[in-house]
């Protein structure tokens, strides 16, 4: 069974168990999945979202200069991001949190603390620098990905005289 990973999606992160490898905690309820969190994500841009992971990983690299840990922008629509941190222990199995969940965060005795838009808490064992560097290249790519959707909106309300007739309708403001 196939669980899709959704904008409800708070983080997903690898465990150590017989049984599973990662598991993915949502507003309302916890998946578990036998595949590593990368291959879960990459199986569900697949499944429903007719792409993959090394797509999206290609074109942060070839527009934004992203090598490494790159974020993964599921929908422009609602603003589905997952940003990965490294995780020492599980070299395939990165911890990924959802940038729109994130709500605040601060350095902790076990790395950092990550406070949700739920009102819940969750330590996540990188340096507080790591984190921040993540965050922001999240924050950058979603914000370069916003841009693109209005310029994209904006060519496409284009009049054959080249003037951008404006549709407040159809404005993200």
């Amino acid at each position: 069974m196939h669980i899709e990973l959704t904008n409800h999606c708070l983080y997903i992160e690898p465990i150590l168990d017989a049984k599973y490898a990662s598991r993915a905690v949502f507003t309302d309820r916890i998946a578990y999945s036998t595949k590593s969190s990368t291959k879960w994500i990459d199986d569900t841009l697949k499944r429903y979202y007719a792409t993959n992971i090394e797509a999206r990983k290609y074109h942060a690299k070839f527009h934004f200069n992203f090598h490494r840990l790159t974020p993964v922008l599921f929908t422009t629509h609602n603003g589905f991001l997952l940003f990965p941190l490294p995780n020492k222990q599980f070299k395939l199995n990165n911890y990924w949190i959802n940038l729109s969940k994130c709500y605040a965060f601060k350095g902790s005795d076990v790395g950092v603390t990550i406070e949700f838009t739920n009102g819940t808490f969750f330590d996540v064992p990188v340096p507080l620098t790591v984190f921040e560097k993540q965050y922001t290249r999240a924050l950058f790519l979603n914000d370069q990905y916003g841009k693109f959707i209005i310029a994209r909106d904006n060519r496409n309300l284009m009049n054959d005289s080249g003037k951008i007739v404006y549709n407040m309708s159809n404005s993200n403001e």
